[in-house]
């Protein structure tokens, strides 16, 4: 007799959440690189020297935003190599 697996429905929905949360973290990949394209122009538009004061004002600060959800970007994908690396140490043992 052919084994069935039984699904249940909080493991389904698990499923689909862990589905959407790789989706979320490819996306931002993405967003991290788009980030890294912008704080470039940015500097190179400060650097240049002809941008007037108050736009000057207006991109350092975009470009501090930018910074900091970068940062953000990058400490959670560290969060999650570290967890993936523990989990891969605890399968090993």
């Amino acid at each position: 007799m052919p084994r069935t697996k039984t699904v249940h429905p909080d493991k389904t929905s698990a499923i689909h959440s862990d589905k959407e949360k790789q989706t979320e973290e490819i996306s931002s990949v993405a967003t991290f690189e788009e980030n890294m394209l912008r704080i470039e122009a940015i500097a190179d538009s400060l650097d240049s020297g002809d941008v007037p004061l108050a736009d000057m004002i207006h991109l350092y600060e975009e470009g501090m935003k930018l910074i900091t959800d970068s940062r953000t970007m990058l400490h959670t994908a560290e969060l999650r190599i570290t967890h993936l690396q523990t989990q891969s140490r605890t399968r090993a043992e």
